[in-house]
């Protein structure tokens, strides 16, 4: 399952855990974080997994397009973490658990800030990434 797969994966990869935390203090989180969340971290989204179809059903390759959203205290901040997640993540083949990445690369980026409307003095900077992710959704690796 994409999901889980793509958690495994950037909370193992050495140079984003040392940015976000790793084991329980791994700052990921899908769908969301609270907003005194500790800062930096990663929220992500699956926007859409499309399956792909020949005359006779499924092929067994899907195309998901993912957002990782990265967030910091300063500008500065957001955009290294993105540039370390895209370091990990752009052009990247192969195995995360048990799901075959056929081919994941960054399709778009963009900047980001959060106002906290009760305390001005908390603004939070992002940097929206979406990738594209083909992957396998039939045959998984064992």
């Amino acid at each position: 399952m994409l999901p889980t797969a793509l958690y495994s994966y950037i909370s193992n990869t050495a140079s984003i855990t040392n940015l976000i935390g790793s084991g329980t203090s791994c700052r990921l989180y899908p769908g969301g974080a609270e907003q005194d969340e500790t800062r930096p971290y990663i929220v992500y989204y699956i926007i859409s997994d499309l399956e792909y179809h020949i005359l006779t059903g499924a092929e067994g390759m899907s195309q998901a397009r993912v957002q990782l959203e990265c967030w910091a205290d300063t500008y500065l901040a957001a955009h290294q973490m993105a540039d370390t997640v895209r370091k990990a993540l752009d052009g990247y083949q192969g195995y995360w658990e048990t799901t075959i990445i056929k081919k994941c690369f960054l399709d778009n980026q963009t900047d980001s800030v959060y106002d906290d409307p009760e305390k001005h003095e908390d603004r939070i900077y992002g940097v929206l990434c979406d990738y594209s992710i083909m992957y396998d959704k039939q045959k998984p690796y064992m």
